[in-house]
């Protein structure tokens, strides 16, 4: 069978249609995408990954993340059991995987991949050129997911394979391979920092341009996108050398490249595309490199570019302004047209989380570095900022994330963001002044958070504001906890939540304060004593710290009512 199952057209064209608006597809497409998943010519045909990919994409625009993931997961499982009409498992998984992290599905190309590279020892040499590829897709999704030393890894495996695949048959294609792996192994060294690796495949790069050239002409598209490559190359060595004139013409030669590309394949054609991201990341080099802001400005519009002529069609929207949410207490996320934003990675939650922090300040593209990558970052991250944040505005709406001379400024309508409301939410409950009123307004301000703040996010700065947003968290819990024990909260529910506050939060001497306050009133007291001197303990244990004068004093008397 080579045609198409009808099921995936079907499942397709009510994605589409609700994609658009249309409800009554919406409706349908859950049972459309389950009898697809139970159909057992699923993956029947040849070369399904563009297919998979589109739905999925599509899938993940209509905020059904897990029917995505479903999907995806039985076309791993069915190619992983059998192939398809167009080879080997693997040959199968590696176009699945390209076509996913084509339209920015980067985490789930990387699944794919991991899966096709355990899929058992190569049994031919032609096996040894799928697993190149396999590894290659590898480096090349964990570079993008900003992991360089995987990606290190990944890319000198796929060279170990790349030297034991058979020579024979069409040598531009063994040439295109060479010429993929020792990119990869470039970028991945220049993304460590490793600037001599870097420099030592330069001229292996310089060799397999000019054999392409040679091979098949200098205005072959293959030549070209061997041209970009090294170019791009070029450019970071002479960028990192601090050498202006040889990275300028690095660049003049990614200029001409990326026109030549455009005129013969199109503004959209995958080379054309990879030309102009590599000028994007050539002039953000230049312009990182001698403070050129009107070079930097030219790189962002450049980046912006490229993303949206990769972009898949834009989803039809009302004339009204698409209304925007995001979320810091909890998963950093965005919602747009109720539907999740899907991001690529930490990273790129990193930056937006910086940008809300700083919701409307303009935040200076060093400080976004900073934030995303740390204090040890030299000019390598700009060309993936440069990316993540083209990205973050083509998701978000080029009037939500702006491009400034100086940074990116991020503008939010009024109770778009869970911190800014639950910040509203608590000053109110100050002016209301120990009211029911004010218990209410802290209550709801506690029920914005969905999880621990900015959760999962590595590195120093999620690290600090996290540390920040916990601890106000538990001012606001002692606040309200105040407002139950004075208001005449019921004490057997308040005595059981404090115990359980004290118990997750040993530190808080306010909370252990209250409990105790609380066992008093309720003549519970004879609990009190043991629970303050394990929590004595605790305090010197962890902190160091003596319990506070209100705390010993709140001890003292109880202690006292105890003694006859």
């Amino acid at each position: 069978m080579t045609e198409r199952p009808e099921a995936w057209d079907t499942a397709l064209c009510l994605a589409e249609q609700a994609r658009d608006g249309d409800t009554a597809a919406r409706d349908q497409l859950h049972d459309a995408v389950q009898r697809l998943c139970g159909d057992p010519e699923l993956l029947s045909y040849r070369d399904p990954g563009q297919t998979v990919a589109h739905l999925t994409g599509l899938l993940d625009d209509l905020g059904e993340p897990e029917i995505a993931q479903s999907l995806l997961r039985q076309c791993v499982s069915r190619l992983t059991a059998k192939g398809t009409d167009g080879g080997s498992p693997r040959a199968a998984l590696n176009h699945i995987a390209v076509a996913l992290a084509e339209r920015g599905q980067l985490p789930a190309a990387q699944r794919v991949s991991s899966t096709a590279a355990t899929l058992g020892r190569p049994s031919s040499r032609a096996d040894f050129t799928d697993l190149t590829i396999t590894f290659a897709n590898l480096a090349a999704v964990e570079l993008g997911l900003d992991d360089p030393e995987t990606a290190a890894r990944s890319a000198e495996r796929a060279a170990g394979f790349l030297r034991m695949s058979p020579v024979d048959g069409r040598p531009e294609a063994l040439l295109e391979l060479r010429l993929r792996v020792v990119s990869l192994l470039t970028a991945a060294a220049r993304a460590r920092n490793d600037h001599a690796k870097a420099d030592a495949h330069l001229d292996d790069l310089g060799d397999i341009a000019r054999a392409l050239v040679a091979e098949l002409g200098a205005e072959h598209p293959k030549s070209l996108s061997a041209l970009v490559t090294l170019a791009l190359a070029e450019c970071e060595s002479a960028t990192a050398a601090g050498d202006r004139e040889r990275s300028e013409r690095a660049v003049d030669v990614l200029l001409i490249a990326a026109q030549k590309a455009a005129a013969f394949a199109g503004r959209r054609h995958p080379l054309a595309v990879s030309a102009l991201a590599s000028l994007a990341a050539a002039e953000g080099l230049v312009a990182a490199g001698s403070g050129d802001g009107e070079r930097l400005t030219r790189a962002r519009a450049l980046m912006a570019a490229r993303v949206r002529a990769e972009s898949r069609p834009a989803v039809r929207h009302a004339a009204v302004p698409a209304p925007r949410t995001f979320s810091l207490l909890g998963p950093v996320r965005a919602r747009r047209d109720d539907r999740t934003v899907a991001l690529a990675s930490d990273r790129e939650r990193l930056l937006l989380a910086k940008l809300l922090l700083n919701a409307g300040r303009v935040v200076p593209t060093d400080e976004l570095m900073r934030a995303a990558w740390g204090d040890d970052f030299q000019v390598s991250p700009l060309r993936l900022l440069l990316f993540h944040m083209a990205r973050l505005q083509r998701d978000l709406g080029p009037d939500v994330l702006v491009n400034e001379p100086s940074g990116y400024l991020i503008r939010l309508t009024p109770g778009s963001l869970d911190l800014h409301e639950a910040r509203e939410l608590v000053e109110r409950s100050r002016r209301a002044q120990g009211s029911e009123q004010a218990r209410e307004l802290l209550n709801q301000a506690l029920a914005l958070w969905t999880g621990d703040p900015l959760a999962g996010l590595p590195g120093p700065y999620a690290r600090e504001q996290r540390a920040l947003l916990r601890a106000w968290h538990v001012d606001l819990v002692e606040a309200r906890l105040e407002l139950d024990l004075e208001l005449g909260r019921d004490h057997d529910e308040l005595i059981t939540e404090l115990a359980d506050r004290v118990a997750g939060n040993p530190q808080s001497q306010r909370l252990l304060e209250l409990l105790l306050a609380t066992l008093d009133r309720e003549a519970a007291s004879d609990e009190a004593p043991d629970r303050y001197a394990g929590a004595r303990r605790v305090l010197a244990d962890a902190l160091g710290v003596a319990p506070s004068a209100s705390l010993r004093d709140l001890a003292r008397r109880i202690h006292e009512e105890e003694t006859p």
